[in-house]
């Protein structure tokens, strides 16, 4: 976001100092770098002294924004309230606008919007095209914060005209990017990553000190693609950015994206670092809601470290109990009673191992989610009662949490797609697939293993569109929900009344589930359809199916063939995993160049071993099954990318390798394509 105060240099009576001080403050501020410009603004009110009170004026609003921008926010609002009454009424226009803008970043929307309407009626286009651009601009985000879809058009279409009028090459590209993080909340990320990536090469030339924000924008929508690494790589060389250029505000976005990222793609570590330093920025902007959230992401990372063992209680679980009970109460205390109820259902699993009782009764105190709760805690809601019912003895209670579980997610996935996963619904489908696999391990039942470890196939391999529905209709709808459901958010951090915008939100997820059964019938069913124990087994014939289970470090497969099943363990899933890596490896090394003979006989041998060492960890406990029949191997986790051609025991037999038994059957039944590749 641009600042508002693109006030004009000092007039020509004023000390040249003044002048050239000013005008590289506003440039160190156009070009993202706060820090430079505030020292730059301060030398030049020095300079300036006393002899112009609209100047001095000038130079308080600009140097207002620079401040902010460092995560001085009140100081920022004072410099306002020190310059208001040095500016002539005609020409506070640009004070409105920068208040306006600090005020929407602290979450103040509704003092907010008059200031820019103030500020937009003093800028007309004639005399202050510049300031007009960055003010609709302004606005516009402002009422995407309150779902007001068309208004946010408006205003980004009419200051991008402006631009284009006036030849303002960086803010038409500030503004594109802006449409761009609409694209995303109506759903088309290829049209937003297409919109930032146009927008990098103005950046990188008139402004790279904004590259940060726009790594930021470009990320958000990489996360919900489901690009985590790529997102990670953005994200970092922001952050890089946003330290050295003291931008605090762009900083913190960054870091509580890289967190959610790092959660996402399983390092909870990761996720714990960037988490609790974004809370300490935000804490500093005064924004506790946000802090608290940043908190809570972190304990969610913290919590997710956790050995998942009935072992005795050890320190760090200890200190997850404690701060997700503190957190729980703030949030309470906060007007967050959702969040609260994810800190305490985060606080019941890290309970559970020592005391189930206990994490029953936090359960219970926080109650269930209700009916506009996101998708995020009724998954965790399920699965911390399912582990539950496990550790009570309930097998069957904990079948139908974890099946309601994976029933919600894929209903939808298929609805909304990857926009609507909040923060964690995909780590918590992870989880509920495990859990069912690991309870169907304990169980020994090897048709509930099966029936568990496809559903959790399909619900990795289950990707969900990047572009918006089809149909017109539902695609508005659901832009709409995804904006009030963004403004219902904007509102709870703000401390705002929410009654009516829940009302809406429900009104329109109604409305999309009607249409919804009406033009695809098939989205409203439970978990995504497996193939049975017996339609593979039937369609087997003299081949044998392995299907590789890891369940936390250990592997196992389900061996199937036409006449029997069984559950053999394979031991250590790290040593399957350590010769997958140093087989590519052999293979990498020996890609695409001519060794020395002595290199190529030396790496030919280490291919042969660990080729050798793979088989020992993935096939030879199973020789005895089976004989010379074909292969049908469904692999998991980094066993997909086994070169398993090379293994002994498979060369000279047919060998199909496959994501699923329900993808191999599908396969087996779909007719041939008459054309085509």
């Amino acid at each position: 976001m641009s600042p508002a105060g693109a006030a004009g240099p000092p007039s020509e009576g004023e000390p040249a100092r003044a002048a050239r001080l000013f005008a590289e403050g506003k440039a160190a501020t156009e070009d993202g770098r706060p820090a430079l410009a505030a020292r730059r603004l301060r030398a030049a009110l020095r300079a300036a002294g006393e002899a112009d009170p609209a100047v001095r004026g000038r130079i308080l609003v600009t140097l207002a924004w620079a401040e902010a921008e460092r995560g001085h926010v009140d100081q920022g609002f004072h410099l306002l309230d020190e310059a208001e009454p040095l500016l002539p009424p005609p020409t506070r226009a640009v004070l409105h606008a920068q208040r306006a803008v600090l005020l929407r970043r602290n979450g103040h929307n509704e003092r907010a919007l008059p200031e820019f309407d103030s500020a937009i009626a003093g800028l007309p286009e004639h005399e202050a095209p510049l300031d007009l651009v960055k003010v609709l601009n302004n606005r516009a985000l402002l009422h995407r914060d309150a779902g007001r879809v068309g208004a946010c058009r408006d205003d980004l279409t009419r200051a991008l005209r402006i631009a284009h009028r006036h030849d303002f090459a960086l803010l038409a590209a500030l503004i594109r990017v802006n449409l761009g993080c609409l694209d995303v909340l109506a759903g088309d990320l290829p049209a937003a990553l297409g919109a930032f990536g146009a927008a990098r090469p103005e950046y990188e030339r008139v402004a790279p000190g904004r590259l940060s924000h726009l790594a930021v924008e470009r990320s958000r929508a990489l996360v919900a693609a489901g690009l985590f690494r790529e997102a990670d790589r953005e994200l970092a060389a922001a952050i890089a950015q946003a330290r050295a250029q003291s931008q605090d505000h762009t900083l913190a976005d960054a870091l509580q994206v890289r967190a959610e990222a790092a959660l996402l793609a399983a390092r909870p570590i990761a996720a714990v670092t960037w988490a609790t330093e974004a809370r300490t920025l935000f804490l500093r902007r005064g924004n506790r809601r946000t802090a608290a959230l940043a908190a809570l992401l972190a304990l969610r990372g913290a919590a997710s470290a956790l050995p998942l063992t009935p072992a005795g209680p050890s320190r760090t679980a200890r200190g997850v109990v404690s701060r997700g009970r503190r957190l729980a109460r703030e949030l309470t205390s906060l007007g967050l009673p959702e969040d609260a109820r994810v800190a305490a259902l985060v606080t019941a699993r890290a309970l559970l191992p020592r005391s189930p009782r206990a994490a029953a009764r936090l359960i219970e105190d926080h109650g269930p989610p209700g009916r506009l709760d996101r998708l995020d805690t009724r998954l965790l809601w399920r699965l911390v009662n399912a582990e539950l019912a496990l550790a009570t003895g309930r097998p069957a209670a904990a079948g139908r949490h974890l099946t309601a579980g994976m029933g919600a997610l894929h209903r939808h996935r298929a609805r909304f797609g990857c926009l609507d996963l909040q923060t964690g619904a995909s780590v918590h489908g992870r989880d509920l697939a495990a859990t069912g696999v690991a309870a169907a391990l304990a169980s020994g039942s090897a048709a509930a293993l099966h029936r568990w470890s496809e559903r959790a196939r399909a619900q990795a391999l289950l990707l969900p569109p990047v572009h918006p529905p089809g149909d017109p209709r539902e695609a508005s709808v659901l832009e709409e929900l995804r904006q009030t459901r963004h403004t219902l958010r904007t509102a709870e951090l703000a401390g705002t009344p929410t009654t009516a915008l829940r009302g809406r939100v429900e009104t329109l997820q109604r409305s999309l589930r009607e249409h919804t059964w009406s033009t695809r019938p098939g989205t409203t069913t439970g978990v995504p359809p497996t193939a049975s124990l017996t339609a593979v087994r039937a369609a087997l014939g003299d081949a044998v199916l392995i299907a590789y289970v890891r369940c936390r470090d250990t592997l196992r497969a389900l061996v199937v063939t036409s006449s029997q099943t069984s559950i053999v363990p394979l031991g250590d899933w790290s040593l399957a995993e350590e010769a997958v890596l140093r087989l590519r490896a052999d293979l990498d090394t020996a890609a695409g160049r001519a060794l020395p003979a002595r290199l190529a006989k030396a790496l030919e041998a280490a291919t042969t071993r660990d080729a050798q060492a793979l088989q020992a960890a993935v096939l030879d406990p199973l020789t005895p099954r089976l004989g010379d029949r074909d292969l049908i191997l469904v692999p998991t986790g980094l066993l997909t990318t086994a070169p398993w051609s090379l293994l002994p025991a498979c060369r000279g037999r047919p060998v199909t390798v496959t994501p699923s038994a329900t993808t191999w059957l599908a396969g087996r039944t779909r007719p041939a394509r008459s054309t085509g590749p």
